[in-house]
């Protein structure tokens, strides 16, 4: 046993080294065509991004590790879906989504809506699920059914459990038609 582990530390030992000396140069500091989100200040950048809670405009340059607007090329080259701040109306898909809270953001159980139209008309026979998650920490948060409260609005409640900024994702299905849109908030 021990041969089979000290030639996994020196396996290890060896990749780790190699990705510090070519990543960094030696200089403790990645080289200007480090590959987004592994830079010491990405985290730091999508926070802050994400914190002003509104989207940067289509086609403008979003930092290493944001989320990016509709069009914009993602690290990985593929467009991403448009995130905006609660309240604003994006598109999903054939239908237009509105997502608001009650009260503002704060840790514990926030309540929400969701105006869902289509054509300027409410969609009243829609499935809408609403899937939280902390982007800048890479966690998954709580995923709510939300309940027709009547005239194209579905609501529900979710524990958001810190203090942190938060995607909301709005899943909306209706007969074979989908869509869905992506809101960003901070909690204080």
């Amino acid at each position: 046993m021990k041969p089979v582990f000290k030639i996994a530390s020196l396996v290890v030992g060896t990749i780790a080294a190699s990705a510090l000396m070519s990543g960094c140069g030696g200089q403790g500091a990645p080289p200007p065509d480090a590959t987004p989100g592994i830079a010491a200040n990405s985290t730091t950048t999508a926070s802050n991004s994400i914190s002003t809670n509104a989207a940067a405009p289509a086609g403008a340059a979003s930092p290493a590790g944001a989320a990016s607007p509709a069009g914009a090329a993602s690290p990985a080259g593929a467009a991403s879906p448009a995130a905006a701040a609660l309240g604003s109306q994006l598109a999903a898909g054939p239908f237009q989504v509105t997502l608001t809270t009650v009260a503002t953001p704060k840790a514990g159980n926030t309540n929400f809506q969701a105006k869902i139209t289509r054509d300027g008309k409410p969609v009243t026979n829609a499935t809408v699920k609403l899937s939280l998650s902390m982007p800048t920490m890479s966690m998954m948060g709580p995923v709510v059914a939300l309940k027709s409260s009547g005239g194209g609005v579905y609501s529900g409640a979710a524990n958001l459990s810190m203090a942190a900024d938060w995607a909301a994702h709005v899943q909306v299905d209706s007969g074979a038609d989908s869509g869905a849109a992506t809101y960003l908030f901070a909690v204080k």
